[in-house]
């Protein structure tokens, strides 16, 4: 690998690691009895503010909309909303390293879609993969050893919820770059979002505002936040979008140990394996899809082709 792929490799692992930071702070302020909408609402709202200043000392005209892709834009911010919110829900619900887990559901959600919606291929990697993340899902959950009944239900829900929103936002994002680089996505799609949660946080305001620690934690969590979606949008330059998305997906791996050491969460074996059968399902939908049979197949009906046509070259008049 080049020196600018290791350099990529290092922004995106790095991206995983704080974006597993602010998942274990996140659950370590709801523990405390901290109001998750008010503080997620806090958070979006000082990234918002962070980045606007990035992009004015960086480079201003990442502010500039193309009207052309409003719509795509507006719909990517309301899967953003989903994504983050259901997320950050399930981690309220359930512990940190399972809801991570089950975020990253969502690359499988994607090929799946592709097949029902984009009208693509089902392929037999994406079957794998299906299955794969199935087995993920209920080891990872312990359902061999335990019933569905003891694991929450909300918090299942949300995470299914946060996988699907983040399948979307991601089709959206690829959508937008073609109009917009990948931090003016972010910043816009944070920016809708603290709407969406103002909305949200006016209801949760009966209870009082966040206390001094929650409200330190909550801008606290901006930093790490931010930082990810910098880096990896700095990463992504320097790497192809398949070894992106393997290396962006080490955030349950952080997020695990992090869980362990912090939280005092405890991991079984087959939470382990779980996780293993997760990842390898993201590794597999980012492998080339080889054809060599049907490629030598077409190459050789073409030249079938070729010798049956008659020469079309122009008609030579000799003796004139």
């Amino acid at each position: 690998m080049s020196k600018k792929g290791l350099k990529g490799l290092m922004f995106v692992i790095l991206s995983s690691f704080l974006w597993a930071v602010t998942g274990i702070i996140s659950k370590a302020l709801f523990n405390e009895g901290g109001t998750p909408i008010l503080m997620i609402f806090t958070r979006n709202m000082v990234g918002v503010f962070c980045l606007a200043l990035f992009f004015c000392f960086y480079n201003r005209k990442l502010f500039r909309l193309d009207k052309a892709y409003l719509k795509p834009l507006i719909l990517c911010s309301v899967f953003l909303f989903i994504y983050s919110a259901s997320y950050f829900f399930s981690i309220y619900y359930l512990d940190v390293s399972v809801a991570m887990v089950l975020l990253y559901m969502y690359p499988t959600i994607v090929a799946v879609s592709s097949v029902f919606v984009f009208k693509e291929r089902l392929t037999v990697k994406i079957i794998a993969a299906l299955l794969l993340t199935a087995c993920g899902m209920v080891l990872t959950l312990n359902l061999l050893s335990r019933g569905i009944g003891e694991v929450s239900s909300l918090g299942l829900l949300l995470s299914f919820s946060s996988a699907f929103g983040a399948a979307w936002y991601s089709i959206y994002v690829k959508k937008l770059s073609v109009a917009y680089h990948a931090t003016t996505i972010n910043f816009y799609g944070l920016l809708l979002t603290v709407f969406g949660y103002g909305i949200l946080a006016l209801f949760s305001l009966k209870n009082g505002f966040l206390s001094t620690p929650e409200l330190a934690g909550s801008v606290a969590m901006a930093f790490p936040y931010v930082g990810g979606l910098l880096l990896f949008a700095i990463g992504v330059t320097y790497l192809s979008p398949s070894f992106a998305s393997i290396f962006g997906s080490t955030e349950p791996v952080f997020g695990t140990v992090m869980a362990v050491i912090f939280l005092g969460d405890v991991i079984s074996v087959s939470q382990i394996a779980g996780i293993a059968l997760v990842f390898s399902a993201i590794i597999i939908l980012q492998l080339p899809f080889k054809r060599k049979r049907l490629d030598k197949e077409k190459e050789e009906e073409e030249e079938e082709r070729t010798k049956n046509t008659p020469c079309e070259c122009p008609n030579t008049i000799h003796g004139v």
